[in-house]
């Protein structure tokens, strides 16, 4: 991966959020304005044409936590070349939500998740409930690294 890595950020059922207000700047931002189907939209990004270095993808009504939340997420990707795929912890209403996908009785992890290009044509968006639960299982499945990151780096709005 580059020094400054091409980023991509998808953001689900938003229609106000013009730019992810961070320091990092190589970063382009893709709405759902008309696309009911979150799956579909998701998959037409990592489809697209356009090549990236690193993918996010955010559910509706989360926002980043920071101006350098996405700088530290890109931080930790270059920091080891086997990592695959980071989701972090989020806040709604100043209660902190810790997610550890692998522990018994989660609730379902519908906030935020990013993958690097190098697995981006090994998975797909289904249309779930736990939408991102699902792709997070496809990663661990083929065995892709997928780190949770223990910082708050999104608040809901």
């Amino acid at each position: 991966m580059p020094n400054s890595p091409k980023v991509v950020l998808a953001v689900a059922g938003a229609t106000n959020w013009p730019k992810p207000n961070q320091s990092y700047e190589r970063v382009i931002t893709k709405f759902q304005f008309k696309e009911p189907d979150l799956s579909k939209f998701f998959n037409q990004i990592l489809r697209g044409a356009d090549s990236f270095d690193l993918y996010g993808f955010i559910q509706q009504g989360f926002a980043f936590s920071s101006t350098n939340s996405l700088q530290k997420i890109i931080d930790l990707f270059q920091s080891n070349k086997n990592i695959s795929g980071i989701y972090c912890d989020y806040k709604i209403d100043n209660k902190q939500f810790y997610l550890d996908a692998f522990y018994a009785g989660i609730p379902p992890i519908n906030t935020s998740l990013f993958i690097n290009n190098k697995i981006r044509n090994n998975l797909e968006f289904t249309n779930t409930d736990d939408l991102f639960k699902n792709m997070f299982m496809q990663i661990v499945n083929q065995q892709f690294l997928l780190i949770h990151m223990a910082d708050c780096l999104l608040i809901h709005d």
